[in-house]
């Protein structure tokens, strides 16, 4: 492996821990960017989806796997890093946005008193396996070398 591969091997990993940092301790906490807000005035409905560390450190780990979906065997371009970070961005985003989508046909209410704009999770991890989902499809599609 060369020393520029080492190098941005160790810048990518270096930016991930610190985004992960910073949203776990610095934004997380302030209602992650207000998508919450948008959402709730764009939908009509409140996604009631609590942030989990998982989802922190999927979302700020998604430059090292733009990393990984790199071939490894020359040495890596910043072009090539930067499209594998663009397909993985917008799968996430795609997959997640498809995944909201999703509650809204099945997680009705149980009871007639709580309101149908009231959206929840039906499984405690729902969005990390969403967000997983969106970054496990561009590995699928990858070439083969």
């Amino acid at each position: 492996m060369s020393v520029n591969n080492q190098k941005i091997e160790l810048y990518v990993l270096a930016s991930s821990t610190v985004l992960f940092l910073l949203l776990t301790f610095v934004i997380g906490p302030t209602n992650i960017f207000g998508l919450a807000q948008w959402i709730q005035k764009t939908t009509d409905y409140y996604f009631a989806l609590p942030v989990y560390m998982l989802d922190y450190g999927l979302i700020a780990f998604i430059p090292f796997f733009g990393l990984l979906l790199s071939p490894r065997s020359r040495p890596y371009s910043i072009n090539r890093v930067g499209a594998n970070l663009l397909k993985l961005s917008l799968s996430v985003i795609i997959i997640f946005v498809l995944g909201l989508f999703l509650l809204t046909i099945i997680s009705k209410p149980p009871s007639p008193l709580i309101p149908e704009t009231l959206i929840g999770e039906p499984i405690p991890v729902y969005s990390v396996l969403v967000i997983g989902i969106g970054i496990g499809i561009p590995f699928l599609f990858r070439k083969r070398n």
